[in-house]
């Protein structure tokens, strides 16, 4: 029994000596007996004994309970929360026509800002590539190129004005249409004009006319479309435009570069009486 235990043990000395204890020691007290078999059998067990078992069995997980779906709704409420969502999209309809009316308004200032300074690159990027620019009774200029050639014309070819002069260009009153698709606009503006050479023996000249202009979005971008502007007249600071000559608001935008096209309208300035036309109907009537 003793060479048994020993070889159960594989070499491990305390344990063994334990178990040579259990085997022939014959004077211990019984508790010295009981605590050496309870370390015998953990040695036992220890080495693959089926004496005891030493795990706790792992419990059952818990079953699985779906969460029950919410009743259906009413036949009211859910009318009701149509017209919710459909009051929420009509909503976000309106905020994006908004911001569509107001990067057209800011669109056509900064073209008067460009415009005012001679910045004719600037300008020309405004327009969209197959884009039109009509000043007064002057012909149609058509694409990106050609309105680019016309502008440059206007400082005798070289953008920027000239030392002494001013181009003042005030846009006023506003009416601007957005399409119902909101990919194309059109817009109705006012101007008055300050013009001039510094020490020229005219002492400047006034002006006063009506944008009739066309937008188009593209790739999310505004741009224009069909710029038309209609000289009502055009005249010298000194003496006013009530004794200008009749022919004095054709020099607005006159240039030696040849037009795309003819005039779209063809019109008489003051002292004439004309309304370019409106591109909206009476709102009330």
């Amino acid at each position: 029994m003793h060479s048994k235990y020993i070889e159960l043990m594989n070499g491990d000395t305390k344990r063994g000596a334990a178990i040579e204890s259990f085997g022939f020691a014959k004077k211990r007290s019984r508790a010295a007996w009981a605590s050496t078999l309870a370390l015998a059998i953990g040695v036992i067990a220890y080495h693959g004994g089926a004496v005891a078992q030493t795990s706790t069995p792992t419990p059952n997980p818990p079953p699985v309970t779906q969460t029950p779906l919410p009743p259906p709704l009413s036949a009211a409420l859910q009318a009701k929360v149509a017209q919710n969502v459909a009051r929420v999209r009509e909503i976000e309809a309106r905020a994006s026509r908004v911001g569509d009316v107001n990067e057209l308004r800011n669109l056509q200032g900064i073209y008067g800002y460009y415009f005012d300074k001679a910045m004719w690159d600037d300008v020309a990027d405004l327009f969209a590539e197959d884009g039109t620019i009509e000043l007064g009774l002057n012909g149609v200029y058509a694409g990106k190129n050609n309105i680019r050639k016309y502008l440059y014309s206007l400082t005798g070819g070289k953008p920027g004005l000239r030392p002494g002069e001013i181009m003042n260009h005030f846009q006023l009153s506003p009416v601007l249409t957005l399409a119902a698709d909101g990919l194309s606009a059109k817009a109705r503006w006012r101007t008055i004009i300050q013009a001039g050479l510094y020490g020229k023996g005219s002492g400047g000249d006034w002006g006063e006319g009506i944008y009739e202009n066309e937008y188009v979005q593209q790739n999310g971008v505004w741009k224009i479309r069909a710029l038309h502007f209609y000289t009502k007249f055009y005249a010298p600071y000194e003496g006013g435009w009530t004794r200008a000559p009749k022919d004095s608001a054709l020099r607005y935008g006159k240039s030696s570069v040849k037009p795309s096209k003819p005039t779209s309208v063809k019109y008489q300035p003051y002292p004439a009486q004309f309304t370019p036309p409106f591109h909206y109907e009476n709102p009330v009537t």
